[in-house]
């Protein structure tokens, strides 16, 4: 591999040291004879696996995310908490769903009781 330098390696046969997309690294891991889903599941569990190295300072590299760029290996601190931010985003809005999705389950079960309730009388 002619790109290759030890800091950068993710564990895959693939570059990130600049911005690639999911398809993208699909179809480059796929010409390299791995397996991979066209979700690329693989490969984001892969990233979370490797971004572990860098929370338990085993590595100064980290795996960052941009829904409009794709994936890239960096050192950039700004590029690292800008995708570490995305986390935070994407927990407060599971957080809502969920306080949305608990409060209907009363709500349809209530409401259910309810019906139940008049058709006895």
């Amino acid at each position: 591999m002619e790109w290759y330098d030890s800091i950068y390696d993710i564990g895959l046969p693939i570059d990130l040291r600049q911005w690639k997309k999911k398809s993208e690294i699909v179809k480059e891991l796929r010409e390299k004879g791995v397996k991979v889903s066209d979700d690329a599941r693989e490969f984001r569990v892969h990233v979370e696996k490797f971004n572990e190295g860098f929370y338990n300072h085993q590595q100064t590299t980290y795996i960052a995310h941009s829904n409009a760029k794709g994936y890239i290996v960096t050192q950039d601190k700004e590029l690292i908490k800008k995708s570490l931010e995305d986390y935070g985003k994407r927990s407060f809005n599971q957080l809502r769903k969920r306080a949305k999705g608990m409060k209907a389950i009363d709500e349809n079960y209530n409401l259910r009781a309810d019906l139940e309730r008049e058709s006895l009388w």
